[in-house]
């Protein structure tokens, strides 16, 4: 199925709204794994909060403990430490709009393509292009968990909130060691802020399957659970753990020995340069309500050859989103202290 049949010879802008593209989305982990309850189809961004270049949303909702001010944790180890829940009096949270473009691909054969009847982008080249946007919108939406709503450049704020510092938890097992109990730790902090105990999401990066496999709490799930070791060898997802839905990106930042990240910088994904000293791994543990993602429908702009003697003609999808943490007692980042 091809997208989009541009009828003259100028640039032109073709709105991506098929049914194919939206199913694609609506499979897409990314629709379940985050909050996208603002808009009018499926998760959609309207016109009307686009052309406002930000979007209120209401803090109110199933995670209602925001009146508390404290409370004590008392951990895996029986250690009771102070919980400094953040005083957001505002029920709301202003995020702005960000725009991101893919590069420009070149087509040789424009004019075949603008007299084809089933359209001008393939199915496989609308797939491509929205899979590169959702990496940069995950890109950005990792970046701005670790601080405070600025996207991955470090440098500008969209509007989410901080996820204080008593929700960054150090591994329990040693430099380098995650495990069983470190998610269990998340799962009592998520518990004690009342945190509703269904959507629930873990997202681990790179280097981090191998440190899961390792932990012989896991390792006894594979042992004794037929089902549970057969999905992981054939398929190699990690199933729930404790509650937590786990899911792999690429964009798990590395971090500082407190659980930080560069304010400045955008060196702090696996394979940047000049990371130092910003190099241990990290795990982010959530509900669903906590954290936004929302967007708007991709737009496919063609640009035809200069003329019909010289030139290649090219197209850019582009795509308009918010992203940020609207309730920080719900995050929960597990992070390797190195001590």
């Amino acid at each position: 199925m091809a997208i989009g049949n541009p009828s003259s010879s100028t640039a032109i802008g073709v709105t991506v709204t098929s049914e194919m593209l939206l199913q694609n989305y609506k499979e897409s982990p990314i629709l379940r794994s985050f909050n996208t309850d603002f808009g009018k189809d499926v998760g959609l961004l309207s016109n009307e909060q686009l052309r406002a270049g930000s979007v209120r949303i209401g803090r109110i909702g199933a995670i209602n403990r925001s009146e508390i001010t404290s409370v004590d944790v008392r951990t895996l180890n029986n250690t009771i430490t102070p919980l400094a829940r953040l005083s957001q009096g505002n029920t709301e949270v202003i995020l702005r709009v960000k725009r991101a473009t893919t590069q420009p691909r070149v087509v040789s054969d424009f004019e075949e393509r603008m007299n084809s009847i089933s359209g001008f982008l393939s199915r496989s080249e609308v797939e491509e292009q929205v899979g590169e946007l959702q990496q940069q919108m995950l890109r950005d939406l990792f970046a701005s968990i670790y601080n405070g709503g600025k996207d991955a450049t470090g440098a500008t704020s969209y509007g989410g909130l901080s996820v204080p510092g008593s929700n960054r938890l150090a591994w329990q097992g040693g430099p380098g060691v995650f495990g069983y109990n470190d998610i269990a730790n998340a799962k009592d902090l998520l518990d004690l802020n009342s945190v509703p105990a269904n959507n629930r999401f873990m997202y681990y990066g790179p280097g981090m399957y191998r440190r899961l496999l390792s932990d012989t709490v896991i390792l006894g799930f594979l042992q004794n659970q037929m089902a549970y070791g057969r999905e992981v060898n054939e398929t190699g997802r990690i199933p729930n753990l404790a509650g937590f839905e786990a899911l792999y990106s690429r964009w798990i930042p590395l971090t500082n020995s407190s659980g930080q990240i560069p304010e400045s910088s955008a060196a702090f994904f696996v394979g940047d340069t000049g990371t130092s000293p910003y190099l241990y791994s990290s795990v982010v543990l959530y509900h669903r309500d906590a954290i936004v993602l929302s967007h708007s429908a991709p737009r496919i702009t063609i640009d035809p050859p200069s003329s019909e003697l010289a030139g290649d003609a090219s197209y850019s999808t582009q795509i308009d989103y918010i992203f940020g943490v609207i309730r920080p007692e719900a995050v929960v980042i597990s992070y390797d202290n190195n001590a």
